[in-house]
């Protein structure tokens, strides 16, 4: 065999590897992207959550929908408030739209971050949430929601009104 057919085989089986390893990663990008994208799984678990929030089933959710490493960080009575101060101060999530998203392998687990611009009954913000693949699930990992209108001092609790009591009145 001389070196020309040597090189060829050589530049032909490179070449078969590089177009395997670029499908590879394309086709990895595009199922990471769907995921994230509405309608993908990732999706619909952030709308998912942020229903629950509004319908006041937030606390539900705790067990069900966070990884066992969220809830080592955060109690179910700290993911509950996190959730009513969300809809207290910024009411229901009408809109969404994804500006970054990120899918990384990490010590056997899969995980995608997700970052939304959201529109909110009472203003805008930035949703970040990274899930952590369990089975077929995507199980909230972290969660921070930012906002301009969260920074705002937040409206006093109205005082209960007392009814005064009529003197001519005997009780």
């Amino acid at each position: 065999m001389n070196n020309k057919k040597v090189v060829l085989g050589v530049a032909l089986g490179c070449g078969v590897v590089g177009l395997a390893i670029v499908l590879l990663c394309s086709g990895a990008l595009f199922f990471s992207y769907r995921a994230v994208a509405s309608g993908g799984d990732v999706s619909v678990q952030v709308d998912s959550l942020f229903k629950a929030m509004a319908d006041g089933k937030f606390r539900e959710t705790y067990t069900s929908r966070t990884s066992p490493e969220f809830r080592r960080a955060t109690t179910e009575t700290q993911y509950s408030q996190i959730g009513a101060t969300v809809q207290k101060r910024l009411g229901a999530l009408k809109s969404k739209q994804v500006v970054r998203f990120n899918a990384r392998q990490f010590n056997l687990g899969s995980f995608i971050e997700v970052v939304y611009n959201a529109q909110f009954e009472k203003g805008a913000g930035t949703i970040t949430l990274t899930f952590k693949r369990a089975g077929d699930d995507w199980l909230l990992h972290a969660l921070n929601v930012s906002s301009p209108t969260l920074l705002e001092p937040a409206e006093p609790e109205p005082e209960p009104i007392q009814a005064e009591q009529d003197p001519t009145i005997e009780t």
